[in-house]
């Protein structure tokens, strides 16, 4: 890592971004780096102490075809897949008010 970047996100600044998306309740206003920063800043301020985490990141390559990758750290895979049902669940939720 570049002595440029901190090592610690406890205080970095929100971006333009981050702020619309708090404001509006709309993921599609972040950037993915605006997400992983905002992780990043709640991690280093103990504002949440994880366990473990799982982040998937999708690129449409376009002609119908896309990339999805995903990274995770977790004590089994049980708590993985729990972590992601769980995910699931609120974001359909969310999406559809229920």
């Amino acid at each position: 890592m570049s002595d440029d970047y901190p090592k610690d996100f406890t205080n970095y600044p929100k971006s333009l971004t981050e702020r619309k998306s708090d404001k509006e309740h709309n993921a599609a206003v972040w950037t993915p780096r605006d997400v992983l920063i905002d992780t990043l800043r709640a991690l280093d301020s103990g504002e949440i102490e994880a366990d473990a985490l799982v982040v998937v990141h999708n690129k449409d390559n376009g002609g119908g075809t896309t990339l999805t990758k995903w990274a995770a750290s977790s004590p089994n895979v049980i708590t993985t897949l729990g972590m992601l049902e769980y995910a699931k669940q609120r974001i359909f939720s969310a999406a559809f008010d229920e």
